[in-house]
Formats: C-alpha cells, structure tokens, sequence
C-alpha cells in the first residue's frame, strides 16, 4: 500500500486519476472535461498538481482525496485553501485506516477546507482534528402557499420527472441590478467584502473561471448603485426542485455590516423568480443575521451542511464572520441531473 501526492511520482497523472473517477462515480462519466476544469484550467492549479492525493495497491489506484485549490479572504489579505473533493475508497479496502491516512496527507496544505460530507467522513476528520468552522444553511421559499398545496396535488396525481431545459433569457435589469457578462464589469478593489470576516476568495480570476467559463450557464447580477467600494453581486441559475424549476442562488457578496444589503438582494430575487415564472427561491448561507431575515420573510430551512477547516478562525461567534456559498461546492458543478454544467 503506498500514499503519496500525484506531484512526488512519475507513473500516475491527472489522466489516471480520471479513469479511476469514471469508474467510481459512473453517474458522472465522462470525467475528463470535469477534472480538466478543476485541477488544470483552475486559475488557482498549478503544473505540480501537489493538490491530488492518491493510494495505491499492487499497481492499482484503490483511494482518493482530491483538493481543490481554491482561496481565502481575511482583513484584506489572500490565503491558500484546498476543498476536500472526491474523498473516496474502493469498498473492499474501506475500514483499514487507508481513508485516515489519506486524509492526514492532504489536510498538510495550508488550508484544508471540507463540506458537505458524509457521515462517515465527518467522523475521520474528527478523529484527526480538523474542527468544524461553520455551517451551510439550505433555504427555501415557495411562490405562494396555493402553489405549493397545487404541485403537491399534481405530482400525487400526476407524478412525472421534469426535463432538463436550456433556460437562459434571463432580463437584463431587475430592482437596481444589472446583468453582466465577464468578470471585467466588476470592481473589486479590496480583497474583502466585510471587516473582520473569513471569506472564500472572489477575484476576478475566481468569478471569471466559475461562473464565465462558458456562457450561460450562471446567470450574474451587479448593483448598479451602492456606496460600497466593492461591487455587490449575486449569481443565479435554474434549478430543479420538488420536480419543477427553482431560482437557486449558486453565490453572492455584499458588506454585510449593512444590514439592507441583503434585503435588497432578496427584493430583487423575488422580482426575478416572478418574472421568470419560477415556483421558488433556493438559497445557503453560512451566517446566522442572515437566516433571521430569510426566516421573517417566510424562507423554510430544509437542510443543513458543515463546513470544516485546518484554518486557526478564533472568532468566538463565526456563524456570524465566516462566509461561503454554493460555488465554493462541487455540488453546484453539476446540473440537477449530475452532469457536469460545462461538459463538452
């Protein structure tokens, strides 16, 4: 059994490590465009690939933890970040301490970053210590309470699966928002958003590579008047939800020691979703003033994910200065019928 980053040998490459992914995540095949995005064309990867964790047996790739190099924000500096992604073994070497030792070896980068894991992962970063930094919270608001009892009527009636659409005339004003089309449009002259707040980095390298790779598949929003030094936006997509088609919010950034930003955001959600004919608003955020605002305005939560990380965050209430969002997740790299958004 051997551990080791791809960057330390020469008989693995990122080639091997995606033929091992289309036999493991069969779903997902082919895989190449998805790592390709990933580990390569990633404006934050690098030819080293010292980011890619794999183990071996008799010739063989048996496990995996693959990190994706990513970035933080904090009091106006950049800071490295690695999200843990396809942590996986194959079943029959499952519970000998591979999936540990693995684990070990790709939280060494400065920093480590997890989310949305399972349970049986959670315990073996428990185990070494990586703490929990804060919490995704998933929300979600329906058009109307009719709309609501109407769809679940029809889908006990009718019960059928939608059918994934190309959405994507979306307008190009609503409420004090306009649309953009690269990431050049914005102005960012601070690294961060808010004082005193952990912040998953978004530059413009970040925005145009996650969100502009190819058109149309995320939809931005740039306020066209704020007094804020950074350009306040938020990222949309449609989503399917409960078998029809959702407004999800994949990402966005304001000040948030001003508490109307994100009413404002959420005004101008609500006015989108209505244009577009949408059943519902889908949104996650990490901070608690946030969710008493969604709450007051009739959001419902419906999940919740953790988020850990190796980073030394010592803020006594991080629910309220550590932010992230759905594009800082694999999960929002894919499509509601696990395809990932920018295949071939």
């Amino acid at each position: 059994m051997q551990y080791f980053r791809l960057s330390e040998q020469e008989d693995y490459s990122l080639s091997d490590v995606t033929r091992f992914n289309d036999k493991i995540f069969a779903h997902r095949q082919p895989n190449k465009a998805y790592d390709l995005y990933r580990f390569q064309d990633n404006p934050f990867a690098h030819q080293k690939k010292d980011y890619l964790y794999i183990a071996t047996s008799n010739g063989s790739i048996i496990g995996q933890l693959l990190t994706l190099p990513s970035g933080l924000a904090f009091n106006n500096k950049k800071l490295k970040a690695y999200w843990g992604q396809d942590y996986i073994l194959k079943e029959e070497f499952r519970k000998k301490g591979i999936g540990r030792k693995l684990l070990e070896l790709g939280s060494q980068n400065k920093y480590y970053m997890g989310f949305g894991m399972t349970s049986i992962s959670r315990k073996i970063h428990k185990k070494i210590n990586i703490p929990i930094i804060g919490r995704v919270n998933f929300y979600q608001k329906w058009n109307s309470k009719v709309s609501r009892l109407k769809h679940a009527l029809k889908r006990r009636l009718w019960p059928q699966k939608s059918t994934l659409q190309n959405i994507t005339q979306f307008p190009k004003k609503i409420h004090g928002f306009k649309r953009i089309t690269s990431a050049q449009d914005l102005h960012l002259p601070n690294i961060n958003w808010s004082a005193h707040t952990l912040e998953t980095l978004r530059n413009k390298a970040f925005i145009h590579w996650r969100f502009f790779y190819k058109p149309n598949h995320y939809f931005m929003y740039a306020q066209t008047k704020s007094k804020q030094k950074n350009t306040q936006y938020f990222v949309v997509q449609p989503k399917i939800h409960h078998n029809s088609y959702w407004l999800q919010v994949i990402d966005y950034r304001y000040d948030i020691h001003h508490k109307t930003n994100f009413k404002i955001f959420l005004s101008a959600l609500e006015q989108l979703r209505r244009m577009m004919s949408f059943t519902g608003v889908l949104i996650a955020t990490t901070l608690k003033k946030e969710r008493k605002v969604l709450k007051a305005q009739g959001f419902t939560r419906f999940k919740k994910r953790i988020v850990v990380s190796t980073f030394p965050f010592k803020h006594q209430k991080t629910n309220n200065y550590f932010i992230s969002n759905l594009a800082d997740s694999d999960w929002a790299m894919h499509n509601s019928f696990g395809e990932f958004n920018f295949k071939q």
